[in-house]
């Protein structure tokens, strides 16, 4: 290893060092500050030790050959270190090597750490704090360096309440506010179990829909059934279903039977779940009974004393034929369909068969006023027909 000075001849510094004769042990930190190491592409090839003159110039003095100014020879330097010594250069920890002609670094006292400042004292490293904070790793966001301590720095900035990011708190809010998202102090509405009304914050837990009114919180409604028989009640509700055969249309109850038949000259009307058919044109029973049964329907039979007087309502002062008859040849009374008698409504004294005998009038009218009279079959009389929709 070569060394480099600058300043006074290299004999005279070393005597400087060594003392005068002085025991070298006495003092075995050497100060190499005026040294430094050449390159490594300042050695001579051969190996050759490099030093300086005083004029800067460079003396090779391995093979003992005499410069030509000063006529200094290799043989006449001492040695400039004591072997095995280690002392400080360039903020470094060094040692003299064996030959006493150099030196080799030990520790370039560089501790990787930004927060101090790397040097070298009486042989040893030292790191002394930077002035001010200093902190390694750097903080996170959030935090602050202080004292070289990462601080969690509380954000309360345009906050009133809520949380300051450091487990502490911006605030309180008082009375009935709450806390918002954004730090802010704000009416909290208290709408739970109302579906209307006010909401505590001047605004509305929601609104009811008309007729409907809000009443503790609750949305209440008074039906809308007025002149009505049938339909929407305006709450939900009903104001009334209509009978079969029936739709309602705008809260009144209409006659619809899409499947009843057609009888030209006759009026239809429901009763029940049958449609009875009033035909004005004068036929006989037997004329009567095919032109119902040729219109999928029957003469009408009756069975209660309110279809009675629902049929003779309907006939309009014209007594009609119905489907109740007698046959000849047992006498007996019965209905057109066949079905059981479960009701009648004979006027006085009949049926007398016209006070004849044999049986004559075996056909039974309805007048007017509701009750029945025997006829002969081949007068001529209105009709009721009555159809029975399937169900």
């Amino acid at each position: 290893m070569s060394l480099l000075r600058s300043g006074p001849p290299l004999y005279l510094v070393l005597l400087l060092l060594t003392g005068c004769g002085a025991d070298p042990a006495a003092n075995p930190h050497i100060d190499f500050s005026d040294y430094h190491v050449l390159p490594d592409d300042a050695l001579a090839t051969d190996g050759a030790e490099v030093v300086s003159r005083a004029d800067g110039k460079a003396l090779d003095l391995s093979d003992g050959r005499q410069d030509a100014d000063d006529g200094m020879v290799a043989e006449d330097l001492p040695t400039i270190c004591k072997p095995g010594i280690a002392s400080c250069k360039t903020g470094k920890v060094v040692q003299c090597n064996d030959a006493g002609t150099g030196f080799e670094v030990l520790d370039n006292c560089d501790d990787d750490n930004k927060c101090t400042e790397d040097g070298c004292a009486d042989a040893i490293c030292t790191h002394e704090e930077v002035s001010g904070s200093c902190c390694q790793p750097p903080c996170d966001i959030g935090h602050l360096c202080i004292s070289n301590e990462c601080i969690c720095a509380a954000n309360c900035m345009g906050k009133e309440c809520g949380d300051d990011g450091c487990g502490g708190s911006c605030g309180e809010c008082t009375g009935e506010a709450g806390c918002s998202l954004t730090g802010k102090c704000k009416c909290q509405p208290v709408c739970d179990g109302l579906e209307c009304g006010d909401d505590g914050c001047g605004g509305s837990c929601g609104t009811c829909l008309a007729p409907g009114f809000c009443q503790d919180g609750a949305c209440q409604c008074t039906p809308q059934c007025e002149g009505k028989a049938c339909g929407d009640d305006g709450c939900g509700g009903s104001c009334g279903a209509c009978p079969a055969l029936h739709k309602c249309e705008a809260g009144v109850c209409t006659f619809s039977c899409s499947i009843c038949p057609t009888l030209d000259g006759c009026t239809s009307a429901p009763f029940g779940q049958h449609v009875y058919y009033f035909c004005v044109a004068g036929k006989s029973f037997e004329s009567s009974r095919n032109r119902c049964t040729d219109n999928q329907a029957h003469l009408a039979t009756v069975g209660t004393a309110e279809e009675n007087a629902f049929l003779a309502a309907g006939i309009q002062g014209a007594s009609s034929w119905i489907g109740y008859y007698q046959e000849w040849y047992t006498w007996e009374w019965r209905w057109v369909t066949g079905e059981s008698k479960s009701f009648d409504k004979w006027a006085d004294g009949q049926p007398d068969n016209g006070g004849f005998w044999p049986p004559d009038e075996d056909c039974t009218e309805l007048r007017p006023d509701g009750f029945w009279n025997d006829l002969e079959c081949n007068d001529n009389r209105p009709y009721i027909c009555e159809f029975e929709p399937p169900q």
